[in-house]
């Protein structure tokens, strides 16, 4: 009976062992739980407020710039060309549009040097460079700086519950070492969309040639492509793209990516081969946080997470508010007597006519062979200009060598186009010339001076200073801008005038006049187009004058029976 009682009770005894120690398990296992899930929150915490910074540091950390700079223009997120919005402000959002902005003028500039015109706007497009390095500079400061970044993760974090940690336990961001900054998706896409395609060698203006910078170009390189994306062409991201000896820089964003989490692994490794921006460092576009979860007398967790941001907005590479001017010159005829059996321009016969037909005469003493003097009477002018648009002004009749002024505006004409994936034609550009309004302004003799502008980022329009001033208000704060480059005769075309007429010559003393044919009037129309490039610089695209007249040339010959 003894033994059986001690058998029994070393039973019953290990089985009460067994339970304390089923009993410190569940315990340890439920405490276990805890850590986990209080480790879990923490993470999921840290990452939410990471992911919002990544967010917010997009539009809200800023770098004022002067309101007179170069690059207001570009100080709102819109592509309508509006100034509504523009708030002296560069964001991460902006500044891609800036350095394209930046970067067309430089190109502008190149043009014209290749062409011998282009006076000062390389110093313009250098005083545009050094604007947007100093921007970019104080940007990547302001970024990196892990005081501007923290309120926008405890915005988000602080809201995530860590309850598993205890009684009003919250996350705080942890200062130091884990608020970094990188450099990621070196070589991809840009936000900054460059219109056209290789076949019209992008729109650039003629004296620069884009395949000799082909390797700045890429598509979307997501993939599979997203939808959209098809046949836009982007800058390339973290990439020297240097002119002539002067690099111009893009930040990646991945078309359409959103922002999201990244490895650390990753994150380290574009940090450690970031280019050099021609500054202390370039503007990143991924983020690191630390945070640490904690309650007044319980253990605390910390964690880390790094995001990559992105906008998810392209901007097309352009100059926004920016114009072209055209001036018509007032026609002049030049008459031209025969004294001595050559051309003589008597300039003070000479006659400023319109743009509706008009009727003059002249009479020069002697005026022609064997003649004491000879007029012409009749003489019918301004078929070359009457009823004519702005565009026959410039192109029609007589015709010369338009092709390469056709190719400078259509080049204007689409730098001034924000819209993604907006372009303007050859034909679209002698469209909006060709406004019909313009012929009935141009024959009232009271307007001379057009302006060529976009007023919505998409379409081109024409119109003179009235009409533009009031589409564009902000035309009228540039309008008077002249550009930096220097005027050359574009196109230099001559033709015959519609008008053959018999003159009256007044024979000499015993001379005889020659009838018509012989004694005539004749004309030719002269037609001088001249160019004047701008980088854009001061909203100056460049500046067309136009110069048209009608050589008359008045025979008269008499002969000595």
């Amino acid at each position: 009976m003894t033994e059986e009682r001690n058998n029994r009770g070393s039973i019953t005894a290990l089985a009460a062992a067994l339970a304390g120690a089923l009993v410190l398990l569940g315990v340890g296992f439920f405490f276990f739980v805890m850590y986990m899930d209080a480790q879990k929150e923490t993470k999921n915490a840290v990452d939410a407020g990471t992911l919002n910074s990544g967010r917010k540091v997009l539009d809200e950390i800023k770098v004022p710039i002067s309101p007179d700079s170069v690059f207001f223009d570009i100080t709102n997120d819109k592509t309508d060309n509006t100034l509504l919005g523009c708030d002296s402000q560069i964001t991460l959002r902006r500044v891609n549009r800036m350095w394209a902005e930046a970067m067309q003028i430089k190109i502008n500039a190149m043009a014209a040097d290749a062409e011998g015109n282009g006076g000062s706007g390389s110093n313009q497009a250098t005083n545009a460079l050094n604007q947007a390095i100093n921007i970019s500079q104080n940007l990547s400061n302001k970024l990196s700086d892990e005081a501007n970044r923290q309120p926008f993760f405890r915005d988000l974090a602080q809201q995530n519950s860590v309850r598993m940690i205890g009684n009003g336990a919250k996350v705080t961001a942890i200062p130091g070492s884990g608020w970094q900054t990188s450099t990621m998706l070196a070589e991809k896409e840009s936000n900054i969309v460059v219109g056209g395609n290789a076949g019209n060698n992008f729109f650039a203006p003629p004296g620069f040639n884009w395949n000799s910078h082909s390797d700045y170009l890429t598509g979307t390189t997501r993939q599979p492509a997203p939808q959209g994306s098809n046949n836009l062409v982007f800058l390339k991201g973290y990439k020297a793209l240097a002119l002539n000896g002067d690099n111009y820089w893009q930040v990646p964003f991945l078309y359409d990516e959103k922002p999201h989490l990244v490895s650390k692994t990753d994150f380290d490794k574009a940090k450690s081969t970031a280019p050099n921006w021609d500054i202390a460092k370039a503007v990143p576009n991924a983020f690191s946080a630390e945070g640490l979860a904690s309650a007044p007398g319980k253990p605390q967790e910390k964690a880390m997470a790094w995001v990559l941001t992105n906008p998810r907005q392209p901007f097309k590479m352009s100059i926004p508010h920016s114009f072209v001017h055209i001036k018509i010159d007032k026609p002049k005829a030049h008459m031209y007597f025969y004294p001595a059996g050559f051309p003589v321009e008597h300039s003070f016969l000479n006659k400023d006519y319109g743009f509706i037909p008009a009727v003059e005469s002249a009479t020069a003493f002697p005026g022609g062979i064997g003649c004491s003097s000879v007029s012409a009477n009749f003489i019918p002018l301004g078929g070359d200009t009457a009823g004519r648009s702005v565009d026959e002004l410039i192109f029609d009749y007589p015709v010369g060598n338009k092709a390469k002024l056709e190719k400078h505006l259509v080049a204007r004409c689409n730098e001034m186009i924000s819209q993604v994936g907006g372009t303007i034609s050859t034909a679209e550009m002698h469209s909006a010339l060709n406004n019909v309004v313009n012929r009935g302004l141009l024959a009232s003799g009271t307007f001379t001076d057009f302006y060529v502008y976009s007023p919505d980022g998409k379409e081109i329009h024409c119109n003179a200073k009235p009409i533009a001033f009031a589409e564009c208000p902000w035309l009228a704060l540039s309008s008077g801008n002249s550009p930096d480059g220097t005027e050359q005769e574009s196109i230099d075309a001559s033709g015959p005038a519609p008008f053959f007429l018999p003159s009256t010559p007044t024979p000499l003393p015993f001379f005889t006049p020659l009838p018509f044919p012989i004694s005539c009037v004749f004309g030719i129309y002269e037609k001088n187009v001249f160019w004047t490039p701008g980088t854009g610089f001061n909203h100056s695209l460049g500046d067309i004058r136009v110069k048209r007249g009608t050589d008359v040339h008045i025979i008269g010959i008499s002969v000595f029976p």
